[in-house]
């Protein structure tokens, strides 16, 4: 019951339903109502569902940090993972209310998340499972890697990632 596990949520464990940031507009516009009705209707992806149940039952801790905003997605994101606590009680970081959707205030903010996560659990957890659909923050958290191989990093680009025994590591 040592290792920490950080997921993604939207892109990873579930579709993603929201266009890419830019580098450096504002892209709060992509959580309007209309786009809220289509996230609503999404669920977490089965082979996910396996896999956390085969992992991260025994793990000390669990994350899902989202780009979603609290005031915007709380309600139905909770809803989509709930099926998630009964086999693990994980916590949900969400992006900050008062922060603008640009894609260099995201990466930064989601960087500090987890090397918070990282730093908070790092003389107690033996590894760090990170599975992300971003690649700029995989690439960036192997450079980071500054604990010898306890943070394995995990690019998921479809689904059926979750299908595999271990996701392969970048």
């Amino acid at each position: 019951m040592t290792d920490i596990y950080i997921f993604d949520i939207d892109g990873c464990i579930m579709p993603n339903r929201f266009q890419n940031f830019t580098e450096d507009s504002d892209n709060s516009d992509i959580f309007k109502n209309d786009i809220k009705d289509e996230v609503a209707r999404l669920s977490i992806f089965p082979e996910f569902v396996e896999f956390y149940k085969h992992n991260c039952v025994n793990s000390l801790a669990v994350y899902f940090i989202t780009g979603r905003k609290r005031k915007e997605y709380s309600k139905v994101t909770e809803q989509q993972l709930s099926s998630l606590r009964k086999f693990k009680q994980y916590s949900l970081k969400y992006y900050p209310d008062d922060k603008s959707h640009i894609k260099k205030d995201y990466f930064i903010w989601k960087f500090d998340m987890i090397s918070n996560i990282i730093s908070q659990y790092r003389h107690i957890s033996e590894n760090f499972y990170i599975y992300d659909d971003f690649k700029d923050i995989i690439f960036k958290l192997k450079d980071f890697n500054f604990l010898n191989q306890k943070i394995h990093c995990n690019l998921i680009r479809a689904k059926t990632d979750w299908i595999l025994e271990k996701t392969p590591l970048l």
